[in-house]
């Protein structure tokens, strides 16, 4: 006969093991989900990062809406996206979910124009452009049927082996007609600058844009500001060194940037920009001026030194404006992109891409020189092929990529 502890000793062997039996069936229950879910996650990045990658292919090949949707075969994941713009670019916008999980993507997008070496496009007037010391033109260019011509300047003459390396072709009587569609934000929020002094603010694409008012002729500095922010002022703004800017809008009459400045903007001004010895403007910034007024002068000026990464576009709609307008390179400061101006170039420094102008402009300590280049750099070669600049034109040549992701 079987004692009664032994009933229990079956009685407790048969509960450990159900609980052992059970721990594995839970423990694999919850290692397959934990599959799941990492499948699930995966499939749901893999997914929004193609089709992310699709609507910037689409803005090559039709007119999308700038909202949609893209689902998958199985109707499980969805994306949806939006289109706006930010300053000069393209902004996309996408959201991929499956029930509760959701991925953001936000990106800038740009457009290059692929297979050109053009360099320079200077506008026809009858004359020749002249260029001397130690002035290197690197790529094609197109110019008044006069062509180019060695010029002697302050006891210089042109001191290279060719005044063009390229191919030299005759221009039109205008540039080339921009197509620029630049920001059209909606400020749904506004904050004032002096009360954000001293604070490090990030304000995502997905939330609604901040305009950051600036009262009066003020410094702008001391401050930290990333993402979507437009950065207003009715009157002069100087943006001193101490700010730290990445990814804004500038807005505003007169905009000065103080030596030493570095940072990532687009600036938009009425009358003139001044960027000051010594500033570094990270890629994409750029400037941008358009301005009917023809008795108001309107400049750009790039300091000695500094460095500007993206483009410059100053314009208005009228010949008699353009009389008016001048944009400076000086001596050492670089430009890495495009270049348009209606109106005149004063060109002492250097620029890695293309410069389409009126007519070039030379100042001395004695004189002043219409059409004349003197120890400038215009060099369309160096330009590396993944730089996607300013899109200035409509046209069949041009692509869109992506900038950067933000």
């Amino acid at each position: 006969m079987l004692k009664a502890s032994s009933l229990l000793y079956a009685i407790f062997i048969c509960l450990v093991v159900s609980l052992i039996c059970g721990s594995l069936i839970l423990i694999f229950n919850y290692q397959y989900r934990l599959n799941q879910q990492f499948f699930l996650e995966n499939e749901l990045v893999n997914y929004s990062e193609t089709n992310f990658l699709k609507v910037i292919d689409q803005l090559n090949t039709s007119q999308l809406s700038t909202n949609g949707s893209i689902n998958s075969d199985d109707n499980r994941l969805t994306t949806t996206y939006s289109i706006s713009k930010w300053g000069f670019y393209d902004l996309i916008k996408t959201k991929t979910y499956f029930k509760n999980d959701t991925i953001y993507k936000t990106g800038l997008i740009g457009s290059k124009t692929v297979n050109t070496k053009l360099a320079l496009y200077l506008t026809d007037y009858n004359t020749e452009l002249k260029i001397g010391g130690t002035t290197k033109i690197i790529g094609d260019v197109k110019v008044s049927s006069f062509g180019v011509e060695q010029a002697y300047i302050n006891n210089q003459s042109f001191t290279g082996s060719r005044l063009v390396e390229g191919h030299i072709g005759v221009s039109k009587d205008k540039l080339p007609t921009l197509s620029l569609a630049v920001n059209q934000t909606v400020v749904e929020k506004e904050l004032y600058y002096d009360e954000l002094k001293n604070k490090t603010l990030y304000n995502s694409f997905y939330q609604p844009t901040i305009r950051v008012i600036v009262e009066e002729t003020y410094d702008f500095g001391d401050i930290e500001l990333s993402g979507n922010f437009v950065i207003e002022s009715k009157d002069s703004l100087v943006i001193r060194e101490t700010a730290q800017l990445k990814d804004v809008l500038i807005k505003a009459p007169k905009v000065t940037l103080n030596s030493g400045f570095n940072g990532n903007v687009q600036i938009f001004a009425k009358e003139r920009v001044h960027v000051m010895k010594d500033v570094n403007l990270l890629y994409p910034s750029s400037i941008y001026i358009d301005n009917d007024d023809e008795e108001k002068p309107l400049n750009v000026y790039l300091g000695e030194k500094s460095k500007l990464a993206g483009g410059i576009v100053l314009t208005s709609k009228t010949y008699e404006a353009s009389l008016n307008r001048l944009i400076t390179i000086d001596k050492d400061a670089q430009v890495l992109g495009d270049i348009y101006c209606y109106g005149k170039t004063q060109l002492k420094g250097k620029v890695i891409g293309t410069v389409y102008t009126d007519r070039f402009y030379l100042e001395t300590s004695g004189a002043t020189y219409e059409n004349h280049i003197v120890n400038g750099t215009i060099n369309k070669l160096e330009q590396p092929n993944y730089f996607i600049g300013l899109p200035l034109f409509n046209d069949n040549t041009r692509v869109y990529e992506l900038i950067k992701e933000l």
